[in-house]
């Protein structure tokens, strides 16, 4: 029977993190996009209500704003 060497377990290596600089773009592209999709849910709320009112709209159904 042979009997193998099995070196220690070493630590696993962990990631270093980016530098300061680029976790802010990071945030930064983040907090942007974040901006962008409320916008445009504001936008398009806006636009649904304007659609759907009978009296200065078209006055268009639930099924019609889909």
């Amino acid at each position: 029977m042979s009997s193998a060497i099995h070196p220690p377990p070493s630590k696993p290596q962990s990631q270093p993190h980016p530098p300061r600089s680029r976790q802010r773009l990071i945030l930064g592209v983040l907090v942007f996009a974040q901006l962008l999709i409320w916008l445009d849910g504001t936008i398009l709320s806006t636009a649904f209500e304007t659609l759907s009112d009978p009296v200065t709209g078209l006055g268009a159904t639930p099924g019609q704003l889909q």
